[in-house]
């Protein structure tokens, strides 16, 4: 068996009308790859839903404070970490 580097080619009808190709291998297994990352359906990622703070505190039983008085301990707290408190 010879070494012959095998080319691309066209095959033709008796018209001329191209109707096949010849590929070297590795050009096919490209396409085939290729061919086959378009033809799969990407997977749809699924997330769970997000639940607000407040109907995760609601489900554990809990109770949870207005929300102004949570910006007020947040707003304390913030001022003591900063160094900007009064205490």
């Amino acid at each position: 068996m010879s070494n012959s580097e095998i080319v691309r080619q066209f095959i033709v009808d008796t018209t001329g009308k191209q109707i096949g190709i010849i590929l070297p291998i590795e050009e096919y297994q490209a396409l085939v790859r290729l061919q086959a990352g378009f033809t799969r359906r990407p997977r749809r990622r699924t997330r769970p839903a997000l639940k607000p703070l407040y109907g995760v505190l609601r489900d554990l039983g809990g109770t949870v404070a207005p929300t102004a008085e949570m910006d007020a301990i947040r707003r304390e707290l913030w001022a003591a970490w900063d160094g900007s408190g009064s205490s």
